[in-house]
Formats: structure tokens, C-alpha cells, sequence
């Protein structure tokens, strides 16, 4: 078996044929950059820690049609109340742009859990992504031992700087990128300091929009 045959096999997917989708994306703006490194490079196959209801994950999917994405997240967090956190906040209005009904949209979700809801949203895209219910950093190992190789590595996750650290490590060569640079300005931006501290370790320059960033190496 190869390392996609081997993955699906660790992770089979539960059928969700019968459960709405939905879009929802928590996009703080800038990912033209990510895709515009998916194009520029060809990537082929892209890794995504931190994957909530699979909004970004979409869009790396529409954005390459050849693209195969291994989304891996514990999807064991209570979403529906973050939901409904987020729909009590205006900051997160655009982020529900696509929802018609937002009670059954979040009622799904509590009824479906966290997993089941993510799957569902990528229905249309089940030949192209692979979802792995793991926690990272420690499933960084397990991959590298299947022989996966991605390409582009996206972080959406709390523990950056091990990420950071493990995911250069055993993918040398993958593109480094992620989300959330705006967010946490009373803690001190911590994916900016964590993204700063790595690149200061190896030598690399980060360049970032809005929301996103991507670790340039000083070739």
C-alpha cells in the first residue's frame, strides 16, 4: 500500500452521507498567500493542523484541484458552544456569511459532535482529503513513519512552537505556514513570538498577511 492507502486505513471515515454541510470558515483575511504558494509550488500534498469545521480546508481544495489534504485535529472540543460564542460576537459575523439558518446550523453540530460535523462539510471532497483524528505534535511521528510526505505544512494550533519545531525536523523540505498572526494582542501576539523565535533558531524570514504567514528560507 502507499502512504495515502496506509493512512485511510488507520483512519477510516464513518459514513455521512446523511448529514447536512455547511460553510463555516474562521478567516481572519490574508490566505491568498497560502494559495499562492499551493500554485507557485505545485503542491501536491498539504498537511493541516487544526481543522475545526473544515472551513479553510475547503478552500485549499476549490483553490487546487490536484491537491490532496490530510486534516488532522482531536475534534474533541464542545464546537457548539464556541458557536454560539462566536454568534453572540460581531467580530465573527463574516464568518457565518454562508450559514442560512444559523440555530439548525449550530443544533446540527451539537447533535452530530465536532467529527461527524467536519466530515460532512467535506463530503464533496472525500477522494482528496484525509482526515486523521490525532493530536499534534505527536502524530507528526506516526506520519513521517507512514512515509507521508507533505509538501506544505499549514498551523491552526495552540502548541506552535513544537509544531514548528517537529514539523521541520522530520519535513525538511515542507513549506512552513499557518493562521491566527493577528490574534492575541493582550497576550503579545503568541504566534507571532512562537513563528519569530523559529525562524531567529534557523535562519528564515517570515512574511505575512493579515491573518496568515508563510516562513521564507534565506536561500
Amino acid at each position: 500500500m502507499n502512504w495515502e492507502e496506509r493512512l485511510r486505513e488507520r483512519y477510516p471515515q464513518p459514513e455521512v452521507h446523511q448529514v447536512e454541510a455547511f460553510y463555516f470558515s474562521l478567516d481572519g483575511s490574508g490566505r491568498e498567500i497560502i494559495i499562492e504558494e499551493l500554485i507557485k509550488r505545485d503542491i501536491r500534498v498539504m498537511l493541516e493542523i487544526g481543522c475545526f469545521l473544515s472551513g479553510s480546508a475547503r478552500q485549499w481544495l476549490e483553490a487546487k484541484q490536484d491537491l490532496k489534504l490530510i486534516g488532522v485535529d482531536p475534534w474533541d472540543a464542545d464546537f457548539a458552544a464556541i458557536l454560539e460564542r462566536y454568534s453572540n460576537n460581531p467580530v465573527f459575523e463574516p464568518c457565518f456569511a454562508q450559514i442560512l439558518d444559523r440555530s439548525a446550523f449550530i443544533e446540527s453540530v451539537r447533535r452530530h459532535g465536532p467529527y461527524i460535523s467536519a466530515l460532512a462539510n467535506m463530503k464533496q471532497y472525500k477522494d482528496r482529503f484525509i482526515p486523521v483524528r490525532a493530536r499534534s505534535p505527536e502524530v507528526l511521528y506516526e506520519l513521517k513513519r507512514l512515509n507521508v510526505q507533505p509538501e506544505l505544512i499549514y498551523f491552526d494550533s495552540n502548541k506552535l512552537l513544537d509544531d514548528l519545531t517537529i514539523s521541520h525536523e522530520l519535513f525538511p523540505e515542507a513549506v512552513l505556514c499557518g493562521d491566527d498572526w493577528t490574534w492575541g494582542k493582550s497576550e503579545g501576539y503568541p504566534v507571532q513570538r512562537a513563528v519569530r523565535l523559529f525562524c531567529s533558531q534557523y535562519g528564515y524570514q517570515v512574511r505575512s498577511k493579515r491573518a496568515s504567514w508563510v516562513i521564507d528560507r534565506m536561500d
